[in-house]
């Protein structure tokens, strides 16, 4: 099974029979009950098998897709399929060939005991007119856009629409807290630590893989700043004359923004220091080289949109203090990244405080 050796596959199989588990909650702790299906909470070993059987599933559905059906993929595409757990992204240029394609994933997956559950299928169609189709005749749900793993995908791919709607999540959450807080006798200093871990880390998980321009950095700003004047019980500025500044000084919190421009450098860095037919890397970089990629693609009217890539780098240019400068510090030497880290370090407090 899978090339993996029997005796190993009895030891899993073992492992995965007669299953029970239990629920503790304020103290209490229930009877045993059977797991008859499910993911094994707690156990390290079912991403392992997940990973192993979509690998060898979409391996198998291209392999159909390609040799049986004659079908040849879009090579402008660096991925055609985006695995996370039992989670399946489709990706092509072409409506009718990625159609074929969820159906090769669907024949291959039915072969492991695996099924689509097609009410959850979503279609996303960009700049583009497609439709797919389920085995009733029906269609899949078209959508403008579709949250995958906590972040939304449009069909504009634009940053402001999920800004907002994380914003909005937050701001309720931070709500709730407000009023939790106003009845128990907590200090300030525990109330930025929650304020961090509930709020912060949230609102910035995987924003720094998007490009944020000034009004989207500054409303990002703003957002904090109005939860740490609540948190110091501050009235807001035009009652109180109170800067956002001010309040990011005598929190000694640093801005979203320029927290977020910290973690673009690194996760930059971080690219550019991969190998050689890296997926990411040959998108963002040209092959062997510390210089941006250019796209083959048609130009559209107008002033063209400023990528992730292009903001990021010239961010990187200049923290670096030149292109020659750059290439240095992106060597994949230990002294390389620790003097990377505080050239960014150094770059984005200076940034911060202008």
């Amino acid at each position: 099974m899978f090339g993996i050796p029997e005796p190993l596959v009895q030891i899993i199989a073992f492992i995965y029979t007669d299953r029970e588990f239990v629920v503790q909650d304020a103290g209490v702790k229930s009877d045993l009950h059977p797991q008859c299906f499910g993911i094994s909470q707690g156990c390290p070993l079912s991403s392992l098998l997940f990973v192993i059987v979509m690998t060898v599933l979409t391996h198998d559905a291209k392999q159909k897709l390609c040799q049986e059906l004659g079908v040849q993929l879009s090579d402008s595409v660096a991925a055609h399929d985006l695995l996370y757990a039992d989670n399946t992204l489709v990706i092509d240029v072409s409506g009718q060939n990625a159609q074929q394609y969820v159906n090769c994933v669907s024949d291959i997956g039915a072969e492991y005991g695996l099924s689509f559950h097609w009410r959850r299928l979503e279609v996303l169609p960009v700049q583009t007119v497609a439709a797919a189709q389920k085995p009733d005749g029906s269609y899949v749900t078209e959508k403008d856009a579709m949250v995958y793993h906590g972040s939304m995908l449009s069909t504009t791919n634009r940053t402001g629409p999920e800004l907002g709607r994380r914003i909005g999540m937050e701001q309720f959450d931070f709500n709730t807290l407000s009023r939790v807080c106003s009845h128990a006798s907590i200090s300030r200093a525990r109330r930025l630590q929650v304020f961090d871990a509930c709020i912060s880390s949230k609102l910035a998980y995987g924003l720094h893989a998007a490009y944020l321009n000034k009004a989207e950095g500054r409303r990002l700003d703003g957002f904090q700043a109005r939860c740490l004047k609540r948190i110091f019980g501050i009235p807001p500025s035009f009652l109180s004359r109170v800067t956002s500044k001010f309040v990011l000084e005598q929190s000694g919190v640093q801005k979203f923004s320029a927290m977020l421009r910290r973690q673009q450098l690194q996760l930059l860095a971080a690219i550019a220091r991969r190998g050689p037919g890296d997926i990411l890397r040959d998108i963002v970089f040209l092959p062997g080289t510390c210089r941006l990629g250019t796209s083959d693609a048609p130009r559209r009217r107008g002033r063209p949109r400023i990528t992730w890539a292009q903001a990021v780098f010239q961010d990187a240019i200049s923290a670096a203090g030149g292109p020659n400068s750059l290439e240095a510090l992106f060597q994949s030497t230990t002294a390389a990244r620790k003097v990377w880290e505080a050239v960014v370090k150094t770059y984005c407090e200076l940034d911060a405080n202008s």
